[in-house]
């Protein structure tokens, strides 16, 4: 009996240690289980304990190999006595759990490497080059469940995959993996993976033979497709007055390549939280060169016949758009900042006299109580309800700014709580990590773990935050920007927790941080009006974004300026950010930094009818831009558009349900997309295009005769 409690022991610590997945982390609960039955000598218990692990094993097939659940059917019914099955079972159970917890695992590259495999759905393969030691890998990106079996077949350097209509062949060579991923007999990708010699640094080069163009690595302000001989910076930062034209980092990062063929296109997705730098190369084929500062080289492989195609894959993979509430297709005016409840009465009024329809009014940081959010200023807004309920009456809403730094001040419930807590992110000493942004000295929420994620989000509870499931949520800042950091960001080695206590550095997790944070916010704007209360659609605007952050909120490009070089870029903006698998995009109108001219606002406003998210939003320091601040003649012009564009949201409100349901196309798209060959629309790289029957050309290029 001693020697079966020690063994029942190990084998639910080894569970603990080697179980990732949520359900496989059941085991440890029910070897538990089986560990008290044993102090009951009694055959009724012994019958219970055969039946329950024969059809626990059997039920989990995908864990489970055959010849194993052969085996431990033999040994449950044979005269081998209770204790020896007990032990028998229970180190085969771990076995199991340990050999699939992170998927198929088809080679041992060497000593320190792992290759695992893991087959979804339309031929979509992943494969992971694991290190023996511990790294921490993204959760909360992929949605998808992998396929039960994976049919492949290995010798010692070299293994062969199987699918439906494709097939992949991965080798060892001397210090690389090199991948070959074949569809229908065209070979649409290939990947060479360097085994790292030290360092946290990994890398790989993919290239596309059967394309032709590139198009991803969202987000850049520069041309659709992706330019050879550049080199693209995945780094989420607080870019300020960033210019055009170019290459360098923004404030998302997608690490997804669509590469776009005349017979096949194929997509590829690197998930890889940390900051990494993409060399765009083309030679015979179209060849990428990824470089990350840390994580793992984790790749998702798919084709497809037609682009559209390939969008739909990876919307399986991450999930797609939320579905959006009505009244959020409507125009949007913002400004930093209203400042008081009679100012923004005032601009609500306004748009009633000048016979302009709005649905949403937006406040920035000056609302709050000293910038500390989830506060009000008493003295400009002494009743908030008042003013979402004035709003509400004339079925409008309000958001205001909920920025994720939490100023640093004894006093501030806020602070008092993440502080007492620990929830905050930490240095490498353990002290609450410190930066400046707008409030002054501030700290930033660890959204890595579980419990974070659930004390932030009740702060958007009703009981916090008055009227919070009647107003809209929009996240700034949320890179994170850290004023005077480290390329405006925190420090890369600051520390984050696990829900397991793990620590990660900032560095392997950086461009997942607002992805995180949006998580938190949707939880609470979920749970605001209370648990037993169904919820209300919400929605959540983020500056920041990684792949996933779709399911929960809308993007906006951030801080542009009044340029027309500014408007030009912003549409092959928003249609990478929509090929990438984000479609809720949109831009400031008119430009957020300097002042705008009238005629670069009213062609902005003409060219915003066709954004899927359509704010005006505007700077503290620049002229008003509502709508009848400038004359006659341009308003009637801005009254035509916003008359148009009220005109299509029934149309737009369709094609989101269409892409949160993943049988449309993106909401937001480029024309090619919908054709199988290059035509004459498909050429055009600023030619927005939802659907065969509604494309738009800029007023730009026609009159250039494009």
């Amino acid at each position: 009996m001693h020697t079966l409690t020690l063994f029942s022991l190990l084998s639910v610590f080894f569970f603990f240690l080697v179980a990732r997945d949520p359900f496989v982390r059941t085991f440890p609960f029910l070897s538990s289980l089986l560990f008290i039955w044993e102090l009951y000598p009694i055959q009724f218990f012994f019958f219970l304990k055969a039946v329950f692990f024969f059809l626990l094993l059997l039920f989990e097939v995908h864990v489970v190999h055959l010849w194993l659940r052969v085996l431990t059917s033999i040994l449950l019914f044979s005269g081998v006595s209770q204790m020896r099955l007990s032990l028998l079972v229970l180190l085969l159970s771990a076995l199991l759990v340990a050999s699939v917890a992170n998927g198929v695992q088809l080679l041992k590259v060497n000593t320190n490497f792992t290759l695992c495999a893991e087959v979804y759905k339309e031929n979509i393969l992943r494969l992971t080059l694991r290190r023996t030691e511990w790294v921490y890998e993204p959760e909360n990106v992929i949605i998808a469940k992998a396929d039960r079996k994976v049919n492949y077949k290995c010798d010692k350097k070299l293994c062969h995959i199987k699918m439906k209509s494709c097939e992949a062949k991965a080798e060892v060579a001397e210090n690389l993996v090199n991948v070959m991923y074949v569809c229908d007999g065209v070979l649409t990708t290939t990947a060479s993976i360097p085994l790292p010699a030290s360092g946290d640094a990994v890398s790989a080069v993919t290239t596309f033979p059967a394309a032709q163009t590139m198009y991803g690595l969202a987000e850049h302000a520069a041309d659709l497709a992706l330019r050879p001989g550049n080199e693209y910076d995945m780094y989420n930062t607080d870019a300020f007055h960033y210019p055009v034209n170019s290459t360098g980092a923004l404030y998302g990062s997608v690490p997804f390549i669509m590469a776009y063929g005349k017979k096949r296109s194929a997509g590829l997705l690197l998930l890889n939280g940390s900051p990494m730098k993409v060399k765009v190369v083309q030679n015979d084929v179209p060849k990428c060169e990824w470089n990350a500062q840390a994580g793992l080289i984790d790749l998702f492989f798919f084709s497809a016949l037609r682009p559209s195609e390939v969008h739909v894959l990876h919307g399986f993979l991450t999930g797609h758009t939320f579905m959006p509430p009505y009244t959020s297709l409507g125009f949007h005016q913002s400004r930093w900042n209203y400042m008081s409840t009679q100012d923004c009465l005032s601009v609500d009024e306004g748009f009633d006299t000048h016979s302009m329809p709005y649905d949403v009014l937006w406040l920035d940081i000056e609302h709050t109580n000293g910038r500390r959010y989830f506060t009000w200023d008493k003295h400009a807004f002494p009743d908030p309800k008042l003013l979402v309920q004035a709003l509400s009456a004339s079925g409008r809403k309000l958001t205001t700014v909920k920025d994720p730094h939490v100023k640093e001040e004894d006093g501030y419930a806020v602070h008092e709580a993440a502080k007492k807590n620990n929830y905050y992110v930490k240095t490498v000493q353990g002290r609450d990590f410190t930066g400046h942004c707008w409030p002054g000295t501030s700290s930033w929420p660890d959204f890595l773990n579980q419990r974070t994620r659930s004390w932030y989000a009740t702060l958007l509870h009703n009981d916090h935050y008055d009227m919070s499931s009647d107003i809209y949520t929009w996240v700034d800042m949320n890179e994170p920007s850290v004023f005077k950091g480290e390329r405006s960001s925190m420090s890369l080695d600051a520390v984050h927790l696990t829900d397991d206590k793990r620590e990660v550095r900032h560095r392997v997790i950086h461009n997942m941080y607002s992805l995180l944070s949006i998580m938190a916010v949707h939880q609470g704007a979920l749970e605001s009006a209370g648990r037993k209360v169904k919820p209300k659609r919400p929605f959540i605007l983020s500056r920041s974004f990684f792949p996933g952050l779709q399911r929960y909120a809308a993007v906006w490009t951030g801080d542009n300026m009044a340029q027309w070089s500014h408007l030009a870029s912003t549409l092959p903006e928003l249609l990478s950010l929509s090929m990438s698998n984000i479609p809720f995009v949109g831009a400031d109108i008119g430009g957020f930094f300097f002042n705008t001219d009238e005629d670069l606002f009213v062609r902005w406003m003409q060219s915003a009818i066709f954004y899927p998210f359509m704010r005006s939003h505007t700077h503290l320091e620049t002229k008003r831009h509502e709508p009848w601040t400038y004359s006659k003649e341009a308003q009637v012009l801005i009254r035509n558009s916003l008359a148009l564009r009220y005109a299509l949201i029934p149309y737009l409100y369709t094609a989101f349900y269409k892409a949160h349901v993943g049988r449309g196309r993106r909401s937001f798209g480029r024309s090619f997309t919908t054709f199988r060959t290059r035509t004459t629309c498909g050429r055009s790289r600023r030619r927005p295009c939802s659907d065969p029957r509604c494309c738009s050309v800029p007023w730009w290029l026609r009159t250039r005769g494009r």
